[in-house]
């Protein structure tokens, strides 16, 4: 059966239609918007954070020590969260030097007091702590194809990119203040936003 020059038109024409339908649907299927998630519910709020860390440059590894100073936002705590993923935990103490019992499932870190914390307290604890970060702070070194490259450690923390090698409460709906200290070798120099004090410890590794 022959088909008509008109009825060839007609047809392309159909075909074209739907290519175009099809196209546009792809287009707006991407081009939805994400429905974000319920907000995470904070149970106490984050006063300031002291941050200690040094690095292994050939393990790509983080040691640190993090003291944090926390208000409870409702009468009764004894047991808080923080966002920690694939930490080796060493030792969680208060700021007395005493012991903290803890649960660790990788991911979140939940610190068990022996006594309940209301509204009008704080607590200061400390994580002692390593990590091989995934996410959230990089090392950068001379590769075969770069040589040249600089020795270099940046972070990037933002949105939830911190939990990867701090241990602290990781989600943007809390503001606080924040210090931190880090060990290097002396042929390195550190760079920070905010106030910055050059204090440094030096180690000598020549």
């Amino acid at each position: 059966m022959q088909i008509s020059y008109h009825n060839k038109i007609f047809m392309n024409y159909i075909i074209l239609t739907i290519l175009l339908f099809i196209a546009v649907d792809s287009i707006a299927q991407r081009a939805k918007p994400t429905i974000p998630g319920p907000e995470r519910i904070r149970t106490y709020d984050v006063q300031h954070i002291k941050i200690d860390v040094s690095f292994d440059w050939e393990k790509k590894m983080v040691t640190g020590n993090v003291e944090t100073k926390i208000v409870p936002l409702h009468d009764g705590m004894n047991i808080f969260e923080l966002d920690a993923i694939a930490f080796n935990i060493n030792f969680i103490r208060d700021n007395g030097g005493k012991d903290l019992k803890y649960e660790y499932d990788g991911k979140k870190l939940r610190i068990i007091t022996e006594k309940n914390y209301n509204t009008g307290d704080s607590l200061i604890y400390s994580v002692d702590y390593s990590c091989k970060p995934q996410k959230g702070l990089y090392f950068v070194t001379p590769t075969e194809l770069n040589p040249s490259a600089p020795y270099q450690i940046w972070t990037q923390g933002e949105d939830e990119d911190n939990r990867f090698w701090l241990p602290i409460y990781d989600y943007p709906n809390d503001k606080t203040t924040f210090e931190i200290f880090i060990t290097i070798d002396r042929k390195y120099e550190t760079l920070s936003n905010g106030y910055l004090d050059y204090s440094k410890k030096i180690i000598d590794t020549e």
